[in-house]
């Protein structure tokens, strides 16, 4: 589906279709050879490696495409929001934002006590934006059992797990945080926010293989939900930035022609990343980014080199 709406993009662009049509053949020409390469040298491909190849040369077709029309192809996903937002009810409108971190775990413990799990949540959302941790761990105290299978609640569960992780608790381990989030995934399964995050728990685990599936998925979900826009969208490009680590990572064990090949597949999405919102992917910017481990940060840094 996604490479259909892209087709049809592509052919929207008259002028340009012939000339981006037969990039994308190149690329698909050099994403097959690989997969020829590795099955004559009997090494065992990857699981999904032809799907993230292939979204690698969706990216490529996707920056052709942008120049023409002189502007970015970006996605705005409909998700739950990871920034201070304003919430209003018939009593009173209560500002994330502006609330004292006391202030806003007592409102938080109220709307979850009261079974209004969404404003709830995204009140528990904005104390981890504040990384108020142990704030945000007692406002989720006492949840109501029914709401174990919540995609959501899982998700903001698998966050805060995540963060206390950063922070060197040890009552917590990514493992916490990844099962978290595969419930998520696969209780919402239409989620791009829950794909991308369990992309970087397997990422933080070592199994690109599972990463990668991840965050095709998450590809894939973006491209369904494409608009224009002016702004980069960062939490799309993550998903590609997290593709161009996958791709890095396994190029390091694979056979001198295999690797150089693999390498270039990830700077064509390192590129796509830094062409669209440099700023947000430097390192300083990252480590402000609660999703971004110091590996992952460390292992973008060497793929900037």
């Amino acid at each position: 589906l996604a490479i259909f709406k892209v087709e049809k993009q592509i052919e929207a662009a008259e002028a340009e279709r012939d000339s981006i049509k037969q990039e994308i053949e190149n690329q698909n020409t050099s994403a097959t050879k690989i997969k020829t390469q590795h099955i004559q040298s009997k090494r065992k491909l990857p699981l999904n490696l032809g799907f993230f190849l292939g979204a690698s040369v969706i990216s490529i077709a996707l920056v052709a495409l942008s120049e023409w029309q002189n502007s970015q192809l970006i996605f705005n996903i409909s998700e739950t929001p990871t920034q201070p937002v304003v919430v209003s009810n018939s009593r009173n409108n209560f500002s994330f934002k502006t609330a004292s971190t006391e202030v806003l775990t007592t409102y938080a413990k109220k709307q979850l006590s009261q079974g209004n799990i969404e404003t709830g949540l995204k009140a528990v959302e904005e104390l981890l934006n504040r990384s108020a941790l142990s704030n945000a761990e007692t406002a989720l105290e006492n949840l109501d059992q029914e709401q174990i299978n919540n995609p959501y609640l899982n998700f903001v569960k698998g966050r805060l797990a995540w963060q206390f992780i950063q922070k060197g608790d040890t009552r917590y381990t990514i493992d916490d945080a990844r099962r978290y989030w595969e419930l998520a995934a696969h209780n919402a399964p239409g989620s791009f926010l829950y794909k991308n995050a369990l992309g970087f728990a397997y990422y933080a685990e070592g199994n690109l293989n599972r990463a990668n599936d991840s965050w095709f998925k998450a590809m894939e979900l973006s491209f369904r939900m494409t608009v224009k826009s002016t702004d980069a969208d960062k939490d799309t490009l993550t998903v590609y930035a997290g593709l161009a680590l996958s791709l890095y990572q396994l190029s390091q064990n694979m056979p001198s022609e295999s690797k150089t090949q693999y390498l270039r597949e990830a700077i064509n999405l390192r590129q796509k990343v830094m062409k669209d919102n440099s700023e947000k992917f430097k390192k300083d910017s990252l480590a402000q980014d609660w999703l971004w481990t110091k590996k992952a940060i460390k292992d973008w840094q060497s793929l900037l080199k």
